[in-house]
């Protein structure tokens, strides 16, 4: 088994509850109680480190992810008998084994607490792709939706960690490629300064629209900061865009840039 898997869980609430304007909070807090015989899953959910084996979702609902951000001051709550999703994707054999396990032979219970309610779990479905079955047909131009902020880690001179909030190709390329290869077999595994290389000079922005930057918060202490709306890309180079093909199918399963765990990154490729 070399290939990714993404769990999608839906789910009810039995009452009106108030949640965090980072959803995915809510996403991590239910699937811990979910995969709670996963000790593995549940120790790398919560371990610091780039390119995690899994990338999880904000909640969403009727295909809209649901998240607050700083300027609006949004509350959000989980309306009772609506119906609601996240999804997770695993990237590694060992861990969609070991998720199999849990959630096919060890249903969970259907009732499940949250915050001040509780919430029925309604279905949970699996969707497996063997990685060199990952792909998108397309020539030479994508658009490429942000559908929650999204931001790229950059090392600074002096080692610290800055981040870019415009969706320039090289670093699009650059967080896909990394991901790619480190769960990807080995034959399929992309030579990244040389693509990298090769997108800087032929891939190009050719047009964009609603891109701003938007904060959330996280914490009390934190906040997070993206950028979210849309961007054309055209491929100047037949190498780069037979990669594409498949980066770009990955990128609708795990994300683009920083902290995929907490549902940032999420994009949507279409042809224009």
């Amino acid at each position: 088994m070399s290939g990714i898997a993404r769990v999608t869980i839906e789910f009810i609430p039995l009452d009106n509850i108030l949640i965090p304007q980072l959803t995915s909070k809510v996403s991590k807090t239910l699937l811990l109680r979910l995969l709670k015989n996963a000790r593995r899953i549940i120790r790398l959910v919560s371990i610091n480190e780039p390119y995690k084996p899994l990338a999880l979702s904000m909640i969403y609902h009727k295909g809209r992810y649901l998240y607050g951000t700083k300027k609006s001051n949004r509350v959000i709550y989980l309306k009772k008998g609506n119906r609601y999703s996240f999804d997770v994707t695993f990237l590694s054999s060992e861990l969609i084994k070991e998720m199999i396990k849990v959630i096919i032979k060890e249903m969970p219970e259907t009732v499940q607490p949250l915050y001040d309610g509780k919430v029925l779990i309604h279905g949970i479905s699996v969707e497996y792709k063997d990685f060199d079955k990952i792909s998108i047909n397309f020539e030479n131009s994508f658009k490429m939706e942000f559908l929650t902020p999204t931001q790229f880690a950059v090392k600074h001179v002096s080692s610290i960690t800055r981040f870019r909030l415009f969706p320039i190709p090289t670093l699009i390329y650059l967080s896909l490629v990394r991901c790619w290869n480190k769960y990807a077999p080995k034959h399929l595994s992309f030579n990244e300064e040389k693509l990298v290389g090769r997108v800087a000079v032929s891939v190009f922005e050719a047009d964009w629209g609603n891109l701003k930057p938007v904060t959330i918060i996280h914490n009390k202490k934190t906040v997070i900061r993206g950028v979210t709306g849309w961007c054309i890309y055209q491929i100047y180079d037949e190498d780069v865009q037979k990669a594409s093909q498949k980066l770009l199918a990955y990128a609708e399963y795990v994300g683009v840039g920083k902290s995929r765990t907490l549902g940032l990154g999420r994009v949507k490729i279409t042809i224009p």
